[in-house]
């Protein structure tokens, strides 16, 4: 593990057709204290490693197992 926390923040518009699009946005850091007042945003919402699940780094990466759980949970 790399000891990291993220906080994500979703907002989908509704405005699609007028090209004003969701935004979606992830932070990252080793301490809460390190993102300020985001960790405790209602906007914002922590979010929890998944079990077994590898980190991403500059020597690991697992594409098709991203793509494979976004078409297994439907997203």
């Amino acid at each position: 593990e790399n000891d990291m926390k993220s906080w994500v923040y979703n907002e989908d518009s509704g405005r699609d057709s007028e090209y004003i699009f969701a935004t979606d946005v992830v932070v990252s850091a080793r301490e809460e204290d390190d993102v300020g007042s985001l960790a405790s945003s209602d906007k914002w919402a922590e979010t929890e490693p998944t079990e077994g699940q590898r980190v991403w780094t500059d020597d690991y990466s697992n594409i098709l197992g991203a793509v494979y759980r976004r078409l297994r949970d439907g997203e």
